[in-house]
């Protein structure tokens, strides 16, 4: 085993690393923070089968480094500072990084713009620019940390079946409510030019117990608190947090609002949008095995006789979810928006799809994309429309 990093992080590392019984057979620092090629002496002490430690941020000149010298990618183990994505066609390392507007992202060198992971499709046969297409959510949008192929990659690969020329966008990162799919909009993804948006949301501001303010992530609040624990001289010490107005409204109207304004954005820019309410376990009327095991783990069983999942003894904050997710699913098919539909009942004849009560398998992803691609064909074809037009 050889542990490799700047000195200094190293360094501090040793101590902590031998209390859990890690001891490297050899170390090599690096007098400089940034690369400076020290990493080659790696090539002298690196066979197959020795575990190299990185006690440095990931990044891909060192990864490019470490695969010129041989080092194979089972044996590298990257202490802190990195995430890893999976998916079919992608495996990429992201860091994790605070957002001052968001709380946290995630940054990838490999994509054009760090905060979005990117699927693209062209075809040969048109001439025309490929659409834009950003998708926003939370984790069960979000690309990254996920072994399975997210909603937005099976959206991406039903577009390349029919043809459609494209480049997708996919912002979603775990954690954010509408309130933040709203500042990333308006912060970035106006920028990326979208022809269409398409949120796909409703979960995290359903799972609202507590909080000081329904437009932050639970992230943001634990950051901001932490920092303010500690004293931050900014002008004068601060030790405290202040999270905004709560209007006194249900957390559907709060969650109702916040989209309407993403609507609202979208609409003043001359950009398609749409919102899908997102499904959750608990709003299913018929009964799966599968999902009753995971329904008890939040304190809920199906009730036959009321065709729903009811809380036994649940603590207050499952009991609020529960009373949420129906909140949600009745709200939700109440709409008349031409611009928001609920997928509240998408899975409502499928069993093994919930690895939890609002994550889903790929099977799960798989439903959810034809479900959206069918529900936005209409509006695709008006792109493609408008998009012929201004080439002519």
């Amino acid at each position: 085993m050889v542990i490799y990093g700047y000195g200094t992080v190293v360094e501090a590392l040793l101590p902590k690393l031998k209390i859990l019984g890690i001891c490297p057979e050899e170390v090599v620092l690096r007098n400089n923070w940034k690369e400076d090629g020290t990493i080659y002496n790696l090539s002298f002490l690196y066979k197959k089968g020795t575990m190299v430690l990185l006690a440095d941020l990931y990044s891909v000149k060192t990864h490019t480094a470490l695969t010129e010298i041989g080092v194979a990618e089972n044996d590298m183990v990257w202490l802190w500072g990195y995430s890893s994505f999976y998916a079919s066609d992608k495996n990429e390392k992201c860091c994790v990084a605070l957002d001052p507007s968001c709380g946290h992202t995630y940054l990838s060198e490999k994509e054009e713009y760090p905060s979005f992971m990117t699927y693209s499709y062209r075809n040969s046969k048109s001439e025309e620019r490929p659409m834009r297409i950003l998708t926003l959510g939370g984790s069960t949008t979000s690309a990254y940390g996920v072994k399975t192929s997210s909603w937005s990659q099976k959206l991406s690969l039903l577009l390349k079946e029919h043809g459609i020329s494209h480049i997708l966008y996919c912002g979603g990162i775990d954690a954010y409510t509408a309130g933040n799919e709203l500042v990333k909009l308006i912060r970035d993804g106006i920028w990326l030019k979208p022809d269409i948006v398409i949120s796909y949301t409703g979960c995290n501001n359903a799972n609202r117990y507590q909080y000081e303010n329904l437009f932050i992530s639970s992230y943001q609040e634990t950051l901001f608190k932490s920092l303010a624990r500690r004293g931050i001289d900014i002008s004068g010490e601060v030790h405290k947090v202040y999270c905004g107005i709560c209007p006194n409204v249900d957390v559907y109207e709060y969650w109702y609002m916040q989209v309407r304004m993403l609507h609202g954005v979208c609409d003043s820019l001359g950009i398609r949008h749409k919102v899908f309410l997102q499904p959750l376990l608990f709003q299913k009327k018929t009964l799966y095995s599968s999902d009753a095991d995971i329904a008890v783990l939040w304190n809920a069983l199906f009730h036959k006789e009321l065709s729903e999942y009811v809380g036994i003894d649940a603590p207050v904050q499952y009991q609020s979810l529960l009373q949420n997710a129906k909140l949600f699913a009745e709200k939700g098919m109440e709409s008349e928006d031409a611009w928001l539909e609920s997928l509240t009942d998408v899975f409502e004849k499928e069993e093994n799809v919930y690895m939890d009560y609002c994550h889903v398998y790929e099977k799960g992803n798989q439903i959810i994309a034809e479900n959206i691609f069918q529900r936005i064909e209409g509006e695709l074809q008006i792109i493609e429309k408008k998009i012929v037009q201004r080439n002519s």
